[in-house]
């Protein structure tokens, strides 16, 4: 296996189990967190992952178009198309839905902080990491190691 797809297969395999933790567990206990302590909780959870989501999501991100460049006109080309489309569903997501709601969480005096809708717009990126992990499998070929 090539650097590019074992970069994809880490970045991607991180993401998305890290992603279900999030959404399984760690976004639902907001809801246990008392209103003073919230604004709080909050900066401390956007610092932390902040630190360990945006290198992976980048070098996601760039390995994802380094590979659509080489499966341009491949015989995977779709995949790697669809691997992109994901990817921008996931940033798209983050920045427009999720970002905006961790900043409203985080504002001390929210009479009603949107942890609901946060939850339920996180699917969103879920299940985009999902299926990108899933697409993943196509450059897998059958009795290909890892390391030989």
């Amino acid at each position: 296996m090539d650097l590019l797809l074992l970069s994809q297969w880490i970045s991607t395999g991180f993401m998305t189990g890290l992603i279900w933790f999030v959404q399984v567990v760690h976004y639902p206990i907001y809801a246990n967190v008392s209103p003073q302590d919230l604004p709080k909780y909050q900066q401390f959870h956007v610092r932390r992952t902040t630190l360990v989501v945006f290198p992976m999501m980048v070098t996601e991100l760039i390995g994802g178009a380094l590979l659509l460049v080489r499966e341009w006109q491949g015989e995977l080309q779709n995949f790697a198309i669809w691997g992109i489309v994901l990817l921008g569903v996931i940033w798209l997501s983050t920045l427009l839905l999720q970002i905006p709601r961790h900043d409203l969480i985080g504002k001390a005096g929210s009479e009603d902080p949107p942890i609901r809708s946060m939850v339920l717009t996180n699917w969103i990126r879920t299940l985009a990491w999902s299926g990108r992990l899933a697409l993943l499998a196509v450059y897998v070929p059958p009795g290909l190691k890892f390391a030989e």
